[in-house]
């Protein structure tokens, strides 16, 4: 049923950014939370503060993403695309 609805959606550039990236999120993020619960020295609790924080960390990841995708790609395996100028 959970196919069926997400193939009816229209494609969403976001999700689909996301879904492409997904083993760099999923390899950086825990790191990402640590530093954020270390600077407010805090834990955040209720689904408020848990949406905000998802917001953040997306935040902090496309830059992160872009960096290893452009100049570092050989860490998630691929290959670095030569121009030929």
């Amino acid at each position: 049923m959970v196919i069926t609805i997400f193939k009816k959606l229209k494609t969403n550039k976001v999700l689909k950014n996301i879904g492409t990236n997904s083993l760099i999120i999923m390899g950086t993020h825990q790191n990402i939370l640590n530093i954020i619960f270390y600077i407010l020295n805090s834990r955040f609790e209720g689904y408020i503060e848990g949406t905000i924080l998802l917001f953040v960390v997306f935040i902090i990841e496309f830059p992160i993403i872009y960096i290893i995708n452009n100049y570092l790609p050989f860490i998630i395996g691929k290959k670095r695309i030569k121009s030929n100028c």
